[in-house]
């Protein structure tokens, strides 16, 4: 599915382009949950894709799978409970982990991805009536946020994986 969201991102974001106001609005919103969609799937397809390694402890692992770490008896196991773990604390660990030399203070792309996170959270719980957006701000968030996240996945891709994203969704960047 992370293919697919991109490739969704990409369509909903230059049909925005093509429109105005409130109708280009509803454009943008959708990248921006399209775009989020592909690296929470991402994130979830390396925890499945890890487990069955040894490269993470069980702590590591049951992070990322949203799955309680917990004493059983003298000794720590990974229980079937969930335990909410949120998004951005899950990518920090990954590029932490994969990525040494990733600096949060400096990378471009990270202050992008929070500030894409933080709309998406307002978008997910609305605290106003209507969204009234600057048009300029989505197309700007949109188009900098699905640049990012397929830099972000590609980089971990080639650090877990060995191997880049493909061609086609490296090449949906705008």
């Amino acid at each position: 599915m992370i293919e697919e969201y991109l490739i969704d991102a990409n369509f909903f974001l230059n049909k925005a382009f093509e429109l105005e106001d409130d109708p280009a609005r509803r454009y943008y919103r959708i990248t921006i949950f399209c775009i989020f969609a592909a690296l929470e799937s991402f994130i979830n397809s390396i925890s499945q894709t890890l487990s069955s390694s040894k490269l993470l402890s069980d702590y590591e692992m049951s992070f990322l799978s949203d799955k309680k770490y917990e004493l059983v008896n003298d000794h720590f196991e990974i229980s079937d409970q969930w335990e909410y773990h949120k998004c951005e604390k899950k990518l920090k660990f990954l590029l932490k982990k994969f990525n040494t030399d990733f600096n949060f203070e400096t990378n471009k792309c990270w202050s992008i991805f929070i500030e894409l996170k933080r709309k998406r959270d307002e978008l997910t719980h609305p605290r106003e009536d209507f969204d009234e957006t600057d048009i300029v701000i989505y197309k700007r968030l949109s188009i900098e946020g699905l640049n990012c996240i397929i830099d972000i996945i590609n980089d971990l891709s080639n650090k877990i994986y060995k191997k880049p994203l493909r061609k086609k969704i490296r090449e949906l960047k705008v």
